[in-house]
This record gives structure tokens, sequence and C-alpha cells, in this order.
């Protein structure tokens, strides 16, 4: 079952004016007001979805942008960090504004996490030619081309050559006005050799009725050698409209991991994009969606591979409950010169009531001889037998049922790295699973060491394992 284009989207009530009123106002070089001005114009022009294969799934129904106020140049938080993550020493709060907190010692070897603003007045020239070369361009999607022209909150990251971060750097996003609108954009630069670690999440704390819009741009520049963990946990309220656009170009011998939580908003569009530009990258994608209500996911994750012998792998997972929706999609584009690469990419729905609805859709351009992919997908309502045999081990059929879909999730959770995100990832399921959104509880880990042993039992510790029919593989030498 597919849905049809509906592009009936309101524009924001903006014109080139309003942009270079606001630019003149903070004080911006002509370079960026260009940028903008570029931007929106493409913006206005760029369909919805621009790739003809995938037209037909646009659903906008339901989203407006007009109604909101943009390129705010006052923009004092209102609100005052209390969650636990706060705790970190490097984190950057975005509620309306900007709260930084970077230790001493981070700025004496040269690391800059900065606002977008602070880092045109300290440190144009660098800012220039990293936002230049930026990865995330306009013309490849009308929402990145929005958050482009639009932007009026952002962070600047950049770690120097052979610098190690120790500690993970926060990117909080809080909703906290009715019909607020947050645009930001996240630049990240990691020279050759060195390491970062950056979590970003998205809450709401506002128990205001309205239609808050948040819309994020992360554009990532890996240098050779370089290693950057990037994890997002979406837990805006679902009354909540989100737009994401993330790309990484990764250089030489570098790597990106990703791990992405979709459990909020009512609407979330995201699209992702790995660039293997250099030889020996590796880039690795672990998706976990979990829809209930009437909540709307269009995902794209993809990776193009444009230099020799370079790795990259998509893990997607997604649970529907009631009447969710959720497009998954992904293509591997492979050029001619990028010999000796690997690829894999793998997309699984699980549907848990008559209403919900997945398409799932793996997709693979590959333009020579030598290299090695593969894709799978899979929709599947959950297995009634799997929910009996459960049962006749004493389970009842609420808890059957939360055991299945923590085991489901468990293949792609597993690949994680850092045993906290993983514990994190499985406590946002079970928080999702009792119908709540934002920050979860603590959860005893029991029930997690009990899925993960019953699927280590019994067939349905990954329920796609043996549907060969779902799998497609290429492989030429």
């Amino acid at each position: 079952m597919s849905v049809l284009q509906k592009t009936d989207l309101r524009l924001p009530k903006l014109n080139e004016d309003d942009i270079r009123r606001y630019s003149k106002e903070m004080n911006e070089p002509e370079w960026l007001l260009e940028s903008r001005l570029k931007s929106f114009e493409l913006f206005r022009k760029l369909q919805p979805e621009i790739s003809p294969l995938f037209q037909k799934y646009a659903d906008l129904s339901g989203v407006s942008l007009d109604s909101y106020e943009y390129l705010r140049t006052s923009r004092k938080s209102s609100v005052t960090p209390t969650f636990e993550e706060l705790g970190n020493p490097n984190f950057v709060v975005q509620a309306g504004g900007n709260v930084l907190r970077v230790p001493q010692e981070l700025l004496e070897k040269g690391v800059i996490i900065e606002t977008i603003q602070e880092a045109l007045e300290r440190h144009q020239e660098l800012f220039k030619r990293v936002f230049l070369n930026k990865v995330v361009k306009s013309e490849s999607d009308k929402f990145a081309a929005f958050a482009n022209a639009l932007f009026d909150t952002g962070v600047f990251v950049y770690v120097p050559r052979n610098t190690t971060l120790e500690e993970p750097i926060s990117l909080v996003y809080l909703t906290d006005r009715t019909n607020s609108a947050m645009v930001s954009h996240t630049i990240i630069y990691l020279e050759p050799n060195s390491f970062a670690a950056v979590v970003e999440e998205g809450y709401s704390i506002s128990k205001d009725t309205g239609k808050p819009l948040v819309s994020v741009l992360t554009d990532i520049q890996l240098e050779d050698a370089s290693r950057l963990a990037f994890s997002s946990f979406n837990g805006f309220s679902k009354d909540v409209r989100s737009f994401s656009n993330k790309k990484a170009r990764v250089g030489r011998d570098s790597t990106m991991n990703w791990t992405f939580a979709y459990m909020g908003s009512a609407f979330t569009r995201g699209r992702l994009e790995n660039i293997m530009a250099g030889q020996g990258g590796s880039a690795d994608d672990i998706e976990v969606l979990f829809g209930d209500g009437d909540q709307r996911f269009d995902m794209a994750s993809d990776i193009t591979f444009v230099s020799t012998n370079s790795t990259g792998a998509v893990y997607v997972k997604a649970a529907l409950k009631d009447s969710a929706r959720a497009l998954s999609r992904g293509v591997v584009k492979i050029t001619e010169n990028a010999k000796k690469s690997s690829a894999f990419l793998s997309i699984h729905s699980m549907l848990l009531s008559r209403n919900a609805v997945a398409d799932a859709i793996p997709t693979l351009e590959i333009d020579n001889n030598d290299v090695k992919a593969t894709h799978s997908a899979a929709v599947e309502q959950i297995d009634e037998e799997k929910v009996f045999y459960l049962g006749t081990k004493g389970l009842d059929e609420e808890t059957s049922k939360r055991l299945i879909i923590l085991a489901f999730f468990e293949k792609a959770v597993e690949r994680i790295p850092s045993p906290s995100l993983r514990m994190k990832i499985r406590s946002l399921v079970e928080h999702k699973w009792r119908g709540s959104v934002g920050e979860p509880p603590k959860v005893e880990e029991d029930i997690f060491e009990w899925a993960l042993q019953f699927g280590k039992v019994s067939p349905i510790s990954d329920i796609f394992g043996t549907h060969y029919k779902y799998r497609t593989t290429v492989e030429k030498k």
C-alpha cells in the first residue's frame, strides 16, 4: 500500500527583502547572504520530492510552513537545562537560543564549539572555508534549501588535527512555545586523525497545544583518518513537525558512525547520506523507528561511493502500531571509479496492527563490475504463532508482544558500539511501548536480557532471517 503524492504545501510568508534585512541586522558577510538568497530561490522552485522514483510517495498533508515566525534576530532561551544528560561538560542547548559550555582544556587544544554567529565573529576565514565546502547542497532537497536559507541558530564544531574529545558533545533541541519554529544549522569539521562523539536530542517541554516546527540541517566533513560517532534521538511530543537533513563526506581511512532513534513528532521527514569520498573509508548507519497513533515518517538513507575500497552499511528497523505510517527507503550508488567497494542496505518493518502502513524500498545503482552490494527489505505483520508460543511459556499477550518487539529491534541495536547508547535505545523502545515519548525513565535491564536470551534460543531472534525471497544480492567481480 502506497501513499499518493500530496504537495499542497503552504510556504513561509517571506521574500528576499526579509532575508536581506535579517542578514544586515546580524552583520553577516556578503558571501553568506548570497548563499541564503540562492537557497531561498531553490526552496521555492524545488518539488518536495525531487526523485521521480519516489514522487508518488510524497505526502505533506497537514504540514504547513506559513504560520511561523522565521529569522528572529533576538533569540533568548526561556529554558533552564534540567535533563540529566546536560551534566555533560560539553553541551549546546537550542530552544529559541543557544547556551554553550566548553571546558577550558578543550579551548587550549584549539577545539571550537561555538554558535554560528560567534564563529563568524571570531573565526570567519576558517568558518567560510568549511561553509563554502559543505556537503548538504541546497539543490539536493527542498527542505535542505529551506534550512540553508532560513536558519537563525546553529553550531560550529571544529576539532583540530590529532585531537581526541574524551566526552561527547550534546546538542539538545527544546520546543518551548506554541507554533514556534526552530531552524538550525550544525556544521562539524574534523581535521586528520581526530575523534569526536556528538549526541543530538530533541524534546518538548511545553504543555501548550500547537504545531511547533523543527528543522535541523547537519553538515559533516571528515578529513583523513578521522572518526565521528553521531547519535540522534527524536523525543519530541506528537504535535511537532520535524525535518532533518544530514550528510557526511567521509575521507580516506575515516569512519562515520550514525545511530538514530525516531520515536516522537507527529510528522518526521529525514534525509541522510554518506559520501564515501576517500579510499578505505567506512560508514555505518543504524536506525530504529517506532510509531503509534497517527504518526507519519518519511525517511531516506543513502550511501554514495566515489572512491575505492570503502565500506558502507545501513540497518533500518521500523515497528508501527495503530494507524502509524512509514516510508523507509535507501539508495546505494557505486560510481564507476569506486572499485572494491562493499555496501549493505537493510530495511525491515513490522506491523503491529491492521491499520499500520509501511513501505520499504531499497535501491542499488552500480556502475562498475568490481564491487559487493547487498540489499534486504521486508514488511510483515507480527506473527501470532510466536505470540502463542510465548503464551505456552506462561507469558501474557502484552508481554509476549513486547518481547517480540525488543528482539526485533535487537538485531540493529546490538551493532551499536557504545553500551550506554544500546541501553538508551532499549529504554526508548520500552518507553514508547508504554505509550510515551520524551525522556525515558531508567528501566531494569532484566527485560532486555530476557529478550536477548529468548532471541538466542528461539526462531524469532530475527523475524526476517529466513525470508530469502526478500533478499537480493549483487556481487560482481
